[in-house]
Formats: structure tokens, sequence, C-alpha cells
């Protein structure tokens, strides 16, 4: 095996983890923002629909096994109705 090889992939990793980090928080900075809107109007945080819409498209790109973007998406769902809450 080529050790300077495995060490290339594993650095291009961790920089794609982190990569991923900054769009997390993104994200969650965006949901925050969402739900001061939802706040201010009165409107209700959880939409179902929403989150049905957002899983179809992302499984429609075909690019990771849908169980995959199940499980990642519905953890970040979660996570967003959470900070919507705050």
């Amino acid at each position: 095996m080529n050790n300077h090889l495995l060490k290339k992939l594993r650095s291009e990793i961790d920089q794609i983890d982190y990569d991923i980090l900054k769009l997390i928080k993104k994200r969650q900075q965006t949901a925050e923002m969402i739900g001061m809107i939802k706040y201010e109007n009165n409107l209700q945080i959880y939409h179902p629909e929403r989150e049905d819409i957002i899983l179809d498209n992302l499984k429609a790109q075909g690019l990771v096994n849908p169980e995959l973007i199940d499980g990642i998406w519905k953890k970040i769902f979660e996570n967003s109705k959470w900070l919507q809450r705050d």
C-alpha cells in the first residue's frame, strides 16, 4: 500500500469534513433566521411537506444512497426545528 497516497487521501477527507461542517453551520444560521421570521409572523415551525419535498429533491439527484440522505437530513431537520424553537 502506498502510504503517501493514503496520507494524501486522508488529508482530502479531513478538508471535505471541514467544508461540510462550515455548510452545516451556515444552514443552522439560516434556519435560525427562518425561525425568527416564523416567530414574528406567528407561523408554524414544523412543515412535514417541506421536509418531504427536500428529501425527494435530494434523492432525485441520484448522487448517494437514499437511506443515507434520509439518515443525515432527518438529523439536520431535527436540529433546525430545535434551533427555531429557541
